[in-house]
């Protein structure tokens, strides 16, 4: 590791420092461009365009934080109040405490330590299979830039939209599947995938030098990982018993080293591991999140099209450290590492394409070398070929990188109704959250609570679906209370959810819902613009 850190030059930390940059400019200049685009009468509410409705979940966790709370409730869950501990928004909220900045500024702001960290990682990675430093900086462009052919298919996917059908976001799009797009989306995930590399890399120097202490240091990273973000768990479980069998029946001097690695490994880690697995069978809330976060591979051949040029080169890499055309260390690990990342992400469990995270990484250093020592008969040369590899690479790895980013900014004007709300609405939350009590639970529509429940740190009936026990359900019972419950049946409902505010919104009107004003039961105790708030009288 030191060796690596030391091999380190001056232009190498530049290089670092300015794809960092870039990489800095396009995750802030997104959120800036909405801020900007905001409609009159309206405000941004921060959602990140990649799976918004997580955003208040995070936000809800920090502002906890913010509050003093070291455990975390589930605000999202009106039957009960789970208890959950996460130190990474814990630690975010703790430092936008401290520094008295907002639980949106600190997830923006925290993405200047979370994305350098990960780069530079990252860069020492590939550093160690490659001596020569023009390849080792142009695996670092090619990974974090190089996306696949996802960004073709989003016209289609707009067209399906335009039709009236739900619309498929391209594989390489997703934050597990693709680096440049994990980089723009939460600092959990950089975070995240920044551990994952650490552990690899620990391992590869491990096999290279069999010194415990690469145990050690991955047993502290998986310790930090799993805490917050297990998926790996089954990745790093999966791969280190397939590779010890192999390393049993095939090389079986390496055998005993790498079985006291991988029991050191667990050991230090298993403070997280086995607190996920504990409270998954004691804990209602872990079932939840393990069966709701229903997050789904996309089809293998859909898979296997959009990383096509990514799988082409991987198979010219392979041929070219075949025929030693250059030298690669750990040849047999990196292989089991792809087939066991490709396996794992079609095993037969809810939350499937997390475990995406890794793969384009297994794949980029043979990658790199299909590219520079396959594509033509003689070894590339950047400086002296660009102008014939470059028109190639944009084609086939960064074309699709431009389309994400353009994509990220057209949500603004395509998708309004999901970024932007009316002002009155966030008053009507802020209302709510000075005028109740901590444990008062709040009935609205879903899109609704999904802000509210972040921004109001106040329990809802129905909100985010990956944190809301029974949300089909709760779901069908909102639409029967708007539309079918007569005055009677709606008290009673309200009475066995324990619901102690209800706000109503246009939304609602348009569905139908009857005019609340009239109920017996309910105090009209706030009124602005579309939205109104009453307090429950049972």
């Amino acid at each position: 590791m030191k060796n690596l850190i030391k091999n380190l030059n001056k232009k190498d930390y530049k290089i670092i420092i300015i794809v960092a940059v870039v990489i800095l400019l396009i995750s802030f200049s997104i959120p800036f461009y909405f801020k900007v685009n905001t409609p009159d009468g309206y405000l941004y509410n921060w959602r990140v365009s990649y799976s918004h409705n997580d955003s208040y979940g995070y936000y809800g966790y920090i502002d906890q934080a913010k509050e003093g709370h070291f455990l975390f409730r589930d605000l999202y869950q009106s039957d009960s109040s789970y208890i959950i501990f996460n130190y990474f928004w814990l630690g975010l909220g703790l430092i936008a405490r401290l520094f008295g900045l907002s639980a949106i500024t600190i997830f923006y702001l925290s993405k200047l330590i979370f994305i350098p960290l990960f780069l530079f990682i990252f860069y020492l990675f590939l550093s160690f299979f490659f001596r020569e430093k023009s390849l080792v900086r142009f695996a670092f462009s090619l990974g974090v830039f190089g996306m696949g052919f996802g960004g073709f298919f989003l016209p289609f996917n707009q067209i399906l939209r335009l039709l009236g059908w739900r619309g498929i976001t391209p594989v390489d799009f997703m934050p597990e599947a693709t680096i440049f797009s994990n980089l723009l989306y939460s600092p959990h995930f950089i975070f995240a995938l920044t551990l994952f590399v650490f552990i690899i890399l620990m391992t590869l120097l491990f096999l290279d030098t069999r010194k415990f202490k690469y145990g050690v240091y991955s047993g502290i990273a998986g310790l930090l990982l799993f805490q917050f973000h297990p998926f790996p768990l089954i990745t790093f479980a999966t791969l280190y018993l397939i590779y010890l069998i192999y390393l049993y029946f095939i090389r079986d001097k390496k055998f005993a080293s790498f079985f006291k690695y991988t029991i050191l490994f667990f050991a230090l880690s298993s403070p997280s591991w086995l607190y996920h697995i504990i409270m998954f069978w004691r804990n209602e809330w872990w079932h939840i999140q393990g069966v709701n976060n229903a997050v789904e591979t996309p089809h293998i051949i859909v898979l296997l099209i959009v990383f096509a040029p990514w799988l082409w080169f991987l198979r010219a890499g392979i041929k070219c450290i075949k025929k030693k055309s250059i030298e690669f260390k750990n040849v047999d690990f990196m292989f089991f590492w792809i087939v066991i990342n490709f396996v794992v992400i079609y095993l037969p469990i809810a939350f499937q394409r997390r475990l995406l995270e890794g793969w384009q990484l297994s794949i980029l250093p043979f990658a790199a070398i299909g590219i520079i020592y396959g594509l033509s008969k003689q070894k590339i040369n950047i400086k002296r070929d660009y102008l014939y590899i470059f028109p190639i690479l944009a084609i086939l790895f960064f074309s699709t990188s431009s389309i994400y980013v353009y994509w990220r900014f057209s949500l603004a004007k395509f998708n309004e109704e999901v970024f932007f709300n009316k002002t009155e609405l966030f008053e009507a939350i802020d209302w709510i959250k000075y005028n109740s009590e901590i444990d008062n639970i709040v009935f609205s529509s879903e899109d609704i609570s999904n802000i509210l429940a972040g921004r109001s740190l106040r329990r809802v009936y129905l909100g985010h679906w990956a944190e809301t026990l029974d949300a089909r359900y709760k779901s069908k019972q909102t639409q029967l209370f708007l539309t079918e419950m007569d005055a009677k049946e709606r008290e009673g409902f309200l009475d066995r959810e324990n619901i102690d505010f209800v706000l109503f919104d246009q939304q609602w009107a348009a569905e139908g819902a009857s005019n609340l004003d009239e109920e017996d039961f309910l105090e009209k105790v706030y009124e602005r613009g579309e939205y109104k708030i009453y307090k429950v009288k049972i």
